[in-house]
């Protein structure tokens, strides 16, 4: 029989929070997948446990693991070093990939390009054109709104706008 309170319960959460179907294109299925394998990786060996122990090891697993990485993160940010290595690497990729890329302009004013790629980077996607519009945040390759990082297509279109890619960043990126 079902919970009528429990079913009251999910039917006022919307349901982008808890759909992929309803998400927008934001690839949270991805992350959230592998926030579960995280935690599954960070339990193992101790699932089997009572629930007090299990509490207890998950308590002291995570206090030292916040210990360590906070440390780990002072250490970083104190030394003035804003992006982690692979976010540094993967911008560059992305810077150079761009550099192959053709753009033809479709409403300047509207900041809206079609992006033309001259060279296959293997990533499972065929070659072709995309249009970006940096206005609304857009880029029909996918990764620009899935990641909120921008992509090669969208960096080229901010060469030709003589603008900075990370502008078009959510504010926690910038700053």
């Amino acid at each position: 029989m079902a919970n009528g309170d429990a079913l009251r319960w999910v039917d006022n959460i919307s349901v982008e929070k808890w759909t992929r179907t309803f998400d927008g294109d934001q690839r949270w299925g991805h992350m959230t997948t592998n926030l579960v394998e995280s935690m599954n990786s960070f339990v193992n060996g101790i699932c089997n446990l009572p629930i007090t122990s299990l509490v207890s090891a998950t308590y002291y697993r995570l206090g030292s693991l916040f210990a360590e990485r906070g440390a780990k993160w002072d250490a970083i940010l104190n030394s003035g070093q804003i992006f982690t290595d692979s976010c540094i690497n993967v911008r560059k990729e992305e810077i150079e990939k761009s550099n192959m890329h053709k753009v033809r302009i479709f409403y300047y004013n509207q900041s809206t390009f079609s992006v033309k790629e001259t060279m296959d980077h293997g990533e499972g996607k065929p070659m072709g054109h995309y249009k970006v519009n940096l206005i609304n945040g857009w880029c029909d390759y996918g990764k620009f709104q899935g990641y909120c990082v921008p992509c090669s297509h969208v960096i080229v279109a901010c060469f030709w706008c003589a603008t900075t890619p990370m502008l078009f960043c959510p504010t926690f990126i910038r700053s």
